[in-house]
């Protein structure tokens, strides 16, 4: 019966018995968990998942009772459960997640908000504290309210891409029924991430590329970095409106199914193995994801393992008429754009590292603009072989 219900739970902690005299070791878990999904307390049981047994579960119960009145504010929602397990006394203890976020733990001259990370109860940095007090007011980031007036913007890459994606054209009344305004025209957060003038200059997405399968230093010394399996990890919108918006132009999904696809689409990809499956990493202020390169190979061995002869054979025959077509049609100067669609390619950067980099590298094909590789006059030519 303790299996089925630690397997039903959201989250769950194990304490082997209650700490009455240092209760903070475990009302940070129903802090955490008031603050998230929700979870359970299981007293009387090792972390192991052995039921140990509680001497007096009556009188733990209350003692639970009273101080999650005393040191939780404000009082989250909690069921206390008797258990029996081969003829052990055992405790449940059931936290809701709250709807009154942030629920602190306070005690001796402090006030300290919890979440989870991974099977861990840690303290919220600010950041999160801000988001769990939208969050208990039943707002977003992206919902409040900014002193930027939308006539004084434009959203033109928006509407057209909306038109693109969806054959709808972008309303003016859309922008308040999207939360993108309010009904004065007061842009929310959301609305001005989606203006052509880019006026959230400190939102950045940080990548880090290595060279090879092995990971750089830039992790070494991250002491609190952890890493999670990816099918334990929940899906949460901390930013609904540009959630709803992006699936209106169906560029994502509502709820969240996103690393599950990530892995299920590296998997797919030719010669991928296990030493290539991606990475995912958590902290408390960050989430990171490691994507390998599959076409980068350390010797022959992963070569012969990943590519059968046949694969081999036609991969090579594919390049090599690839490269004769680039270079008969390059006799006269071309653009890359001109070269890849007289390939049938539309993806100029893929083509660029499977079909013109080895031309130009091998000399048979050069730039017109050599001294200036990006420039977007940049050409083509062949070179004639003497």
């Amino acid at each position: 019966m303790i299996e089925q219900l630690i397997a039903e739970a959201t989250e769950c902690d194990f304490k082997v018995a209650l700490e009455t005299k240092k209760p903070k070791s475990w009302l940070k878990s129903v802090s955490s968990f008031s603050n998230g999904i929700g979870g359970t307390l299981f007293f009387g049981i090792s972390d192991d998942r052995k039921p140990i047994s509680l001497s007096d579960v009556q009188k733990d119960a209350e003692a639970i009772s009273r101080l999650i009145k005393e040191r939780i504010t404000p009082l989250p929602q909690f069921i206390l459960k008797p258990l029996q397990e081969d003829g052990k006394n055992l405790l449940a203890l059931e936290v809701s997640p709250g709807r009154s976020t942030p629920y602190y733990y306070k005690a001796d001259g402090v006030m300290e908000a919890y979440i989870r990370v991974g099977n861990e109860s840690v303290i919220a940095p600010d950041y999160i504290v801000n988001e769990l007090i939208l969050k208990g007011t039943n707002q977003s980031f992206d919902t409040l309210t900014t002193d930027a007036v939308k006539k004084d913007y434009s959203f033109t890459l928006l509407e057209a891409t909306y038109l693109e994606r969806t054959g709808l054209r972008f309303e003016p009344s859309d922008y308040v029924s999207f939360g993108l305004t309010d009904k004065n025209g007061l842009l929310t957060n959301a609305g001005k991430l989606m203006t052509d003038q880019h006026t959230f200059y400190n939102s950045r997405m940080f990548c880090t590329r290595w060279n090879g399968l092995e990971k750089g230093s830039i992790f070494d010394d991250a002491l609190d970095d952890k890493e999670y399996d990816i099918y334990s990890i929940r899906s949460m919108r901390r930013n609904p409106v540009i959630a709803d918006l992006f699936h209106r132009m169906k560029y994502m999904e509502r709820r969240g199914s996103g690393l599950r696809k990530i892995v299920s689409e590296t998997e797919k990809l030719p010669g991928y193995t296990e030493a290539y499956k991606p990475e995912f990493s958590s902290t408390a202020t960050d989430f990171r994801v490691i994507l390998k390169n599959v076409n980068y190979h350390h010797g022959p061995s992963i070569i012969e393992t990943t590519h059968d002869k046949t694969y081999d054979a036609t991969h090579d025959a594919t390049h090599d008429a690839t490269h004769d077509k680039i270079l008969a049609f390059c006799i006269e100067p071309h653009s890359k754009l001109e070269i890849a669609e007289h390939c049938g390619y539309k993806n100029t950067k893929n083509f660029t590292q499977k079909y013109l980099r080895p031309l130009l590298n091998n000399g048979t094909l050069k730039m017109t603009l050599p001294d200036k590789p990006k420039s977007k006059h940049q050409k083509y030519i062949t070179v004639r072989s003497e």
